[in-house]
């Protein structure tokens, strides 16, 4: 993306993480789907925040040894 148009579109790629998470407030959430109805560049960046989510939930938990812990 270039520098321009990711700065005209920051207002929308800072939030798209907090929509992935459920977070906005409804009119946040309605005011970026409108948007992402008509920017294939923040569609795109929200499609590699999802892949990147989901990758992360397939990483397998370790389990923490005992000497990290807290007593």
């Amino acid at each position: 993306m270039w520098p321009l148009t990711r700065n005209k579109h920051r207002r929308w790629t800072e939030d798209l993480s907090t929509y992935l998470d459920d977070q906005l407030s409804p009119s946040a959430q309605d005011a970026l789907e409108t948007h992402l109805t008509s920017c294939a560049s923040c569609r795109e960046e929200l499609e590699s925040l999802r892949n990147v989510t989901s990758l992360l939930h397939r990483v397998p938990q370790v389990p923490v040894p005992r000497s990290y812990t807290l007593s």
